[in-house]
C-alpha cells in the first residue's frame, strides 16, 4: 500500500534541498547571515522547520493510505493480510519518520553542496540507490538474509 512512498520522498528530497540552496543561489543567505550571524543556530532552524513539516505531512498521508488503503483493496477482493493496530501504528510512524529524516539529511547536504542539483543527486544516490540494487540486483531470497544479518547485529 505505501508504494507511492518512493515517489513521496524523492520530492521531499528535492524540498529539503532546495530549502537552504536557493538561498545560496539567490545571496539571500547574507541576509540571514546578517540577522543571525551563527550558521548553526541558522540550519538548526531550517532542520526543525523542514523536520517536523514533514514528518507530520507524512503522518498523514501514511495513516489516509493506510485506512483508505485496505478498505479500498478489499472491497476489490483483494486480500490484505491483517495486521494489529500496533503494527499499522509503526508503520504509520516510521514512515513519517522516514521522509523526516530524509528531508533533513538533503537539507544538511544542500547546506554543504550549496548547489541544488548536486545535493539533490547525492541525497537521491545516498537514499534510494541501495533500495532499487536491494529489489533488483540482490537474488531471491537475499534480501531477506541480508535483513536479518542487520537485524542481528543491531540487536
Amino acid at each position: 500500500m505505501l508504494v507511492g512512498t518512493f515517489v513521496g520522498l524523492v520530492v521531499v528530497v528535492v524540498v529539503g534541498a532546495m530549502f537552504i540552496t536557493a538561498e545560496y543561489r539567490r545571496g539571500l543567505i547574507r541576509t540571514t547571515l546578517t540577522a543571525s550571524p551563527q550558521r548553526i543556530r541558522v540550519l538548526a532552524a531550517k532542520a526543525v522547520v523542514v523536520g517536523a513539516v514533514t514528518f507530520v505531512t507524512g503522518l498523514l498521508a501514511a495513516a489516509v493510505v493506510v485506512a483508505f488503503g485496505q478498505r479500498v483493496l478489499r472491497g476489490n477482493g483483494v486480500y490484505v493480510h491483517p495486521a494489529s493496530t500496533p503494527t499499522e501504528l509503526r508503520v504509520i510512524v516510521g514512515t513519517g519518520a522516514l521522509l523526516a529524516v530524509a528531508a533533513v539529511l538533503a537539507l544538511g547536504l544542500g547546506a554543504l553542496l550549496r548547489r541544488s542539483v548536486t545535493a539533490v543527486t547525492t541525497a537521491v544516490v545516498v537514499i534510494v540507490l541501495p533500495y532499487l540494487l536491494a529489489m533488483t540486483v540482490l537474488p531471491a531470497g537475499a534480501l531477506g538474509r541480508l535483513t536479518d544479518a542487520v537485524h542481528a547485529a543491531l540487536a
